[in-house]
């Protein structure tokens, strides 16, 4: 199935600021049931949320992420573009690397895109934390609490995603009908990408041995389904490593340089 997804970002990129709105309206993750949140768009949760990420401090609660106020330009993104979309935005690890998501990709709402409303930081941190809880359930080596925590996870009713156009269209070069998946914004557009690549069998989400990131194997992400590296440079870099450590004298024993010497005559 195809995806039909069009967005869009600042030219001159966005930054975080903890200033007041300028316009007093509300933004839809305030004003949302507590089941459901997101901006532009709702995904429907289980009733208990998970707490916000270590790198959260109280005080995040003012802070937004804004345009600067450059030129809006839109972009279409593609399947393999999604893919790399979702690796970004799991592996964010700080308000800084929200900003450096943003200044590439743009917000994840229209709100975002609005001069003077912007997005929250701290409900940026919560969408990351219950995205990441969803990707260790999954990969939990232990199928019995893999299967458990994943029921707990999603409830009796599960989870889904508003908003979306699921349609048939006619293909021009095809000449045939086909399949479309019409996303309305960024938000939605991340939880199709993790859904699509937990659930699919041709592709799989792994931690890379170097660095720890998230990255996606198999499918149309150009890596084995059995890659453990998210790069060919980390795979370098862990393995000169490894040898490194493994030619590197046991503590306590120092390594001798030239000849042995002989062992002395009785």
């Amino acid at each position: 199935m195809d995806i039909e997804f069009e967005w869009g970002r600042d030219t001159r990129g966005y930054e975080i600021t903890d200033d007041e709105p300028q316009l007093l309206l509300a933004l839809p993750d305030l004003i949302l049931p507590p089941t459901a949140f997101g901006p532009g768009g709702k995904v429907r949760f289980p009733d208990s949320l998970p707490a916000p990420p270590p790198w959260l401090a109280p005080e995040d609660e003012k802070l937004r992420i804004v345009r600067n106020g450059g030129r809006l330009v839109r972009y279409r993104v593609a399947q393999d573009n999604l893919d790399r979309i979702f690796e970004d935005f799991v592996n964010i690890k700080d308000a800084d690397g929200a900003r450096n998501f943003y200044n590439r990709w743009g917000p994840l709402g229209e709100n975002g895109n609005i001069e003077g409303r912007g997005e929250k930081v701290w409900f940026l941190g919560l969408f990351i934390s219950r995205m990441n809880q969803f990707i260790e359930a999954w990969s939990n080596p232990d199928k019995a609490k893999q299967e458990h925590f994943i029921e707990r996870i999603l409830g009796p009713d599960g989870f889904g995603v508003s908003d979306l156009e699921y349609c048939l269209v006619f293909d021009q070069q095809t000449r045939k009908p086909r399949r479309m998946l019409r996303i309305p914004n960024l938000f939605a557009a991340l939880w199709v990408g993790l859904i699509d690549v937990l659930t699919n069998e041709e592709k799989v989400l792994r931690r890379c041995a170097h660095c720890n990131e998230l990255f996606t194997a198999g499918g149309e992400s150009g890596r084995r389904l059995d890659a453990k590296f998210c790069s060919d440079q980390h795979r370098v870099l862990y393995h000169r490593q490894k040898n490194a450590a493994a030619s590197d004298p046991a503590p306590g024993e120092p390594r001798r340089r030239g000849r042995p010497r002989k062992a002395a005559a009785a």
